[in-house]
């Protein structure tokens, strides 16, 4: 593991898990052994490993927030390493290094940290988001050959989001590289950075429409 030493924003910043280790970070995060924060440590299936992690897996919880998708998560017997919630915050569930999680099916468990981005996806919630957050951007993706229109990501949420992946390269060396199609690829629990759930099977479809190259900065500018 790499080590560095990361600055904290008192108005902003926050802190991970990482091997036992407490982490501050540059953004909003809370990890799971905060008094307020929200763990799946002795409550969802995971496993410990040894092996440090070599990819990323992005998916969408299809809750209506992060709180709600730590309820479902440990009532299913599930476990993700935390989520993004609507206003950007992540919430840590399992210690990024030291906890395998039960996200992405078989193999790819293994080698991989899981993450949800709070979205619910379907456009009939986007009246509940409105009132709270203000609307969500309505977008269009394709995934695996199929075409799909849903509720996209909002900017709070991305920017998270590529901190938290650089973050990863920084702290884990997970390389910030993904595949260039929206499409299943093989042996995705070799593949060395970040994938979405509908790399791993075509019969997922998280996390359509999510701006890999931007998170990755691939691109500089975050166009919905």
């Amino acid at each position: 593991m790499t080590e560095k030493s990361f600055a904290q924003d008192e108005s902003t910043g926050g802190s991970l898990l990482v091997e036992g280790r407490i982490v501050p970070v540059p953004f909003q995060a809370g990890n799971p052994t905060e008094a307020n924060g929200l763990s799946l440590i002795g409550l969802g299936d995971y496993r410990v490993r040894t092996r440090q992690p070599t990819l990323v897996v992005w998916h969408w919880d299809v809750c209506l927030g992060a709180v709600s998708c730590h309820r479902v998560l440990s009532e299913r017997g599930l476990s993700s390493h935390g989520c993004i919630d609507n206003d950007g915050t992540f919430y840590q569930f399992l210690d990024l290094h030291k906890h395998r999680g039960w996200h992405a099916g078989g193999p790819a468990n293994r080698p991989s940290i899981g993450i949800d981005v709070s979205n619910a996806v379907y456009k009939k919630y986007q009246p509940y988001y409105t009132k709270r957050w203000g609307p969500r951007p309505e977008i269009t993706a394709v995934t695996n050959g199929r075409k799909h229109s849903l509720l996209g990501y909002y900017p709070a949420q991305i920017e998270t989001a590529k901190q938290l992946a650089h973050f990863l390269e920084d702290y884990m060396s997970i390389p910030l590289k993904t595949p260039e199609e929206a499409n299943t690829i093989e042996k995705p629990e070799r593949f060395k950075g970040h994938i979405a759930h509908y790399h791993i099977t075509a019969r997922k479809w998280d996390v359509a429409g999510f701006p890999f190259a931007y998170v990755l900065g691939q691109e500089e500018n975050y166009n919905v």
